[in-house]
């Protein structure tokens, strides 16, 4: 394609005979070249414009190939990660599934053994419970027969005890009774004090010494009496009192009215 500048350089050969006016050919071919410069930058825009859009569709070209191979590429990864995945997924469970029937069956050995050991454990536990309640039940009998033995032997020193306490009880209060009697040997003879003495066992040892006092007393009464110069005796019926004129003195104190 000839430029603009071309265009404008061209000249014609002038004919012998006669040729182009050289003005209107010079004006047309200003013209032209006006024109076809025009179009020559326009066409060299273009072809500029065309040659971005040629390395841009190259560059796309480029960037859609490496975006198909990096996809193929990514593609080919995750169906190979995706088979990789799904057989260690595969070889995972049947790991699992092994070592779990591996374990569930070594745990079910493990809870018969268990089971087994549980029951022997507990029969064993039942003959030693056997025999400790047979030894229970001969140490209860046996410690039957011990409090028994004791508590009898218990009840003969206690009654020995009391025995051996009421001896010394008795010694004391006989030889208590004995310096009471003691005090009164004045009285050795008179039939009261001797009956006194041989029932002395049922008063206690206030009333022994009164009773001893009472019997001095009426003693000596009497043999005050005695002494004195006899009076006429009045008949006295003993065995009425109603008609006694002492109104019983004489039974009280044991001495016979004469009559």
């Amino acid at each position: 394609m000839m430029t603009p500048q071309e265009v404008a350089n061209c000249t014609f050969a002038k004919s012998m005979m006669g040729g182009y006016n050289m003005a209107s050919v010079d004006d047309f071919l200003d013209k032209l070249t006006e024109d076809y410069s025009a179009l020559y930058k326009e066409n060299a825009a273009l072809k500029a414009k065309l040659k971005v859009l040629v390395d841009k569709m190259a560059e796309y070209r480029e960037m859609e190939d490496a975006m198909r191979s990096t996809l193929l590429t990514a593609q080919k990864m995750a169906t190979s990660m995706v088979a990789e995945a799904e057989q260690k997924r595969t070889a995972l469970i049947t790991s699992a599934s092994s070592a779990a029937k591996a374990r569930q069956t070594e745990l079910e050995r493990e809870i018969a053994y268990q089971e087994r050991r549980l029951e022997e454990v507990r029969a064993q536990v039942d003959r030693e419970l056997e025999v400790e309640r047979g030894r229970l039940a001969a140490g209860q009998e046996r410690l039957r027969v011990f409090i028994r033995d004791v508590r009898a032997v218990c009840n003969e020193e206690l009654a020995a005890l009391r025995k051996f306490k009421a001896d010394v009880e008795s010694a004391e209060e006989q030889e208590k009774r004995k310096e009471v009697f003691a005090q009164f040997e004045d009285l050795a003879g008179v039939e009261a004090f001797e009956s006194l003495r041989e029932h002395c066992l049922e008063f206690d040892l206030e009333t022994l010494e009164e009773k001893c006092f009472a019997i001095r007393g009426r003693n000596g009464a009497m043999a005050k009496f005695s002494n004195e110069p006899r009076t006429p005796k009045l008949p006295v019926d003993t065995h009425n009192t109603e008609f006694e004129p002492y109104g019983g003195l004489f039974a009280k104190y044991g001495v016979s009215a004469a009559k």
